[in-house]
């Protein structure tokens, strides 16, 4: 917890000479309620993962693909630990993929309000997948390809298969960046490509878990979902001069302390 509050402090302090243009600014309250919400969920992320125990001989010899619904069976007949090594490196691409933002002067004067926006939303998707496997606990496509080694089986990593980090990740940068780059050129004719093509790649980083036994078309979507959903809702807060959303506490007799979040449309 020192570590998120040194640096909220950091990158508010460092950023108080934003540009009033800036389509994006921080503030005490708020990012302070984000990050601390954030710390929350990498703490009990990162500690419920922990707590996965891996398949046994016996519990793999009894799984059958024939349990699986109809739309997800398809992966099982995939593996491969080549397109897993692809699907490692789309995502690291899509990481570093909002850093092209800062060729642009304007954004490179935001630097510590963009990293700390992108922060929050690295926080959130990254460990947002770490609860729901611990709650689900769902076998990997590749558990029901005969051809996958038992001891990959066995790795205790067999059982984290909902919902796809990977791609949780990937379209929580792909949505950031392509949000963050709206805000500060809504009228470039760039637009649409750089939605486009921030999209294609996590959609093809999410393909690539399908293909190589990671992950079901279930676990895709609902990374796809979530991280998107975070990549757009973290610059949304964050807007300058935008009174469609608030975030604030009050304190009364009757309720006593409160967080209250105001949506205005």
């Amino acid at each position: 917890m020192k570590i998120f509050c040194s640096l909220l402090v950091c990158v508010l302090v460092l950023s108080t000479a934003t540009p009033a243009q800036s389509p994006y600014r921080l503030s005490w309250e708020k990012d302070g309620i984000i990050l601390g919400s954030g710390a929350a969920v990498s703490i009990l992320g990162y500690s419920l993962e922990q707590k996965i125990n891996p398949l046994s001989v016996q519990e793999i010899e009894a799984l059958s693909r024939n349990n699986i619904n109809a739309f997800d069976r398809s992966a099982t007949y995939h593996w491969s630990k080549n397109l897993m090594t692809g699907s490692d490196a789309g995502v690291v691409l899509m990481m570093l993929s909002p850093l092209s933002l800062f060729l642009d002067n304007n954004v490179r004067k935001d630097f510590q309000t963009i990293s700390a926006m992108y922060f929050e939303t690295m926080l959130f998707a990254v460990f947002l997948p770490s609860i729901a496997k611990r709650a689900t606990e769902r076998v990997r496509p590749f558990i029901y390809n005969e051809q996958t080694p038992l001891q990959d089986k066995l790795d205790v990593e067999a059982r984290k298969s909902f919902f796809s980090g990977h791609t949780t990740v990937a379209f929580a940068s792909a949505v950031f960046l392509s949000t963050v780059y709206d805000g500060y050129f809504p009228d470039s004719k760039y637009k649409n490509y750089v939605w486009a093509g921030s999209l294609l790649t996590a959609s093809i980083t999410g393909y690539l878990r399908y293909a190589s036994g990671a992950h079901f078309p279930t676990d895709i979507l609902a990374g796809a979902v979530a991280g998107s959903a975070v990549g757009c809702l973290i610059p949304y807060l964050h807007k300058t001069n935008d009174r469609r959303s608030e975030l604030f506490p009050t304190l009364n007799q009757s309720n006593g302390f409160t967080i209250h979040y105001l949506f205005q449309f």
